[in-house]
């Protein structure tokens, strides 16, 4: 689940990840508000998913003028880690 938070007295860009229960990861994002684009650079690991490394890689536009926001996200599932 993603979350958008704007914080006034710090514009610094943020993201926070809490595990909300056993089947639900909660990203808030906080200060997203470029129109040209933040995000990640190379994908970020969320954990492990069946023996296979899982990433996240996203990106978010703001619209100028209002709250709206574009949100591009790609989840990677990598090889099957070898015990």
């Amino acid at each position: 689940m993603f979350n958008f938070n704007d914080d006034a007295t710090n514009k610094e860009l943020g993201m926070k990840a809490e595990v909300t229960d056993a089947q639900t990861l909660k990203l808030t994002l906080t200060n997203f508000n470029n129109s040209l684009g933040a995000g990640t650079s190379k994908p970020i690991l969320l954990g492990d998913l069946a023996n296979h490394q899982l990433y996240l890689q996203y990106r978010v536009y703001a619209f100028v003028g209002n709250s709206d926001k574009l949100l591009h996200y790609t989840i990677f599932l990598a090889e099957e880690v070898k015990q």
